[in-house]
């Protein structure tokens, strides 16, 4: 689990770095271009993580067949979802043509509405061609157990990535200095670079004759429900974790500067730790996917449980190092003192979180990897749309708890939800195992 992991996460932690590096380089620029980009970087954000929940049955139904063997029928995985991840892409660049006006109804001052939809547009032209079709040519390779290809492009795509920034940000080797807008131009070329280079890669790989990858798909609609029913609901799972986290970035924001500017270094770091569950959990649903194609209750509770204890253990000591020196994140962020101040008591309870709320993805995506659907999507929204988004904004402003009442809320959220999915879990596992004939269910 650890050998297969290791790659998925760094190629999942390199969306963070690469992220980094730009908030840095936007930041040497202009305050306001940060602005900018900050406030269309989230927004778009919440409609691209939901695209890469509908993309998850790639992931699953692929491990499905590798479990059980069924090679030449994996090509067909691929090829189908590949039109499915254009059409998604299309729908995340024509929404972001209504992005202005949906930003001054959401309150946001003209010439900051203005400016972000500007760069959401430029975010837009990368995902028909990048953003969604190397997710689901990722998902593909994780699914066959081949995760190091994207690894080595990630890696890549940061080198290149800054030497873009670098060149249209500051307007360097003769171009016009760009500011925000190059930074989102850079992101987009580096998108279609990864897309065509997993591509190419999936069709020229050793295997793609036994996968069948260059096969024509001949198969009707109706044939990958399945496959679709999986990212139906994990789609709609990703967007409402996604969204209520970005509810509590608001609720910050009302709070004062100070307090968001607190509120967003932790969630910094967090989100960074946080990719190393990602890619844990990834490799979680494949293994339970595997385990569910070779019809084996007992591989799939012994594939959960590892995937579980593999990121208690190696997300323990971050969230050790949140707890016990929360001064030496602040310092790494910012001199200001106040801020410092504020922020510390939100690292300690952002370490705490952190350990509960990698816990659940990991058995959400358990769950998803043995085609349980819909149970993980209906904890999301009952524990952190429905509890925790009201309850953060009773801490923060009734109680009087601030950006610590957030984190709070998060923690409530995070344990209700670990609680619901590990015994769904176990539940499941036990009725796996005590069945006569094996597990039964749909593969494809």
């Amino acid at each position: 689990m650890l050998r297969f992991a290791t790659p998925i996460i760094l190629a999942r932690a390199g969306w963070i770095v690469m992220s980094f590096i730009d908030i840095l380089m936007v930041g040497r620029y202009s305050t306001d271009h940060l602005a900018y980009m900050s406030l269309a970087s989230s927004v778009i954000s919440v409609a691209y993580v939901t695209m890469m929940g509908m993309m998850l049955g790639t992931l699953v139904t692929t491990s499905n067949l590798f479990g059980q063997l069924r090679y030449s029928e994996l090509g067909a995985v691929w090829r189908r979802s590949l039109p499915y991840a254009l059409a998604l892409g299309i729908l995340i660049m024509v929404m972001t043509w209504f992005a202005e006006p949906l930003l001054l109804f959401c309150g946001q001052q003209p010439l900051l509405a203005r400016e972000a939809a500007h760069l959401m547009g430029i975010y837009g032209y990368g995902m028909p061609l990048g953003g969604i079709v190397f997710v689901t040519c990722q998902y593909f390779l994780e699914g066959i157990k081949r995760p190091l290809p994207a690894m080595v492009l990630m890696l890549i795509a940061n080198v290149i990535n800054v030497g873009l920034n670098w060149v249209l940000i500051y307007g360097n080797l003769g171009f016009e200095a760009m500011g925000a807008a190059g930074s989102a131009w850079a992101t987009t070329f580096v998108r279609m670079f990864l897309a065509l280079g997993l591509v190419a890669y999936i069709l020229t790989m050793p295997g793609a004759r036994l996968f069948g990858v260059r096969k024509k798909y001949t198969a009707g609609f109706r044939s990958w429900a399945e496959q679709r029913r999986l990212g139906y609901s994990a789609g709609l799972s990703f967007g409402i974790e996604h969204l209520s986290i970005i509810m509590l970035f608001i609720f910050a924001g009302l709070l004062g500067t100070l307090e968001l500017a607190a509120v967003s270094i932790v969630f910094n770091v967090f989100a960074l730790f946080f990719m190393i569950s990602s890619g844990i959990a990834s490799a979680t649903a494949v293994q339970v996917g595997i385990a569910w194609g070779q019809r084996s209750g007992e591989n799939v509770a012994r594939a959960g449980w590892t995937g579980c204890g593999l990121q208690l253990a190696v997300l323990f000591i971050p969230m050790l190092l949140m707890v016990m020196t929360p001064q030496w994140f602040a310092h790494m962020y910012t001199d200001d003192q106040a801020l410092i101040a504020l922020a510390v008591p939100l690292y300690v309870l952002g370490g705490l979180s952190l350990l509960l709320d990698t816990t659940q993805t990991v058995w959400s995506n358990a769950l998803r990897g043995r085609h349980d659907k819909w149970f993980p999507t209906a904890s999301h929204f009952i524990n952190y749309f429905l509890l925790m988004v009201p309850l953060a904004w009773y801490l923060a402003f009734s109680v009087g708890r601030g950006g610590k009442g957030l984190f709070e809320a998060l923690i409530v959220a995070s344990v209700l939800s670990v609680i619901a999915l590990t015994a769904r879990f176990v539940w499941l596992s036990r009725r796996d195992r005590a069945s006569p004939h094996g597990i039964s269910g749909p593969l494809v």
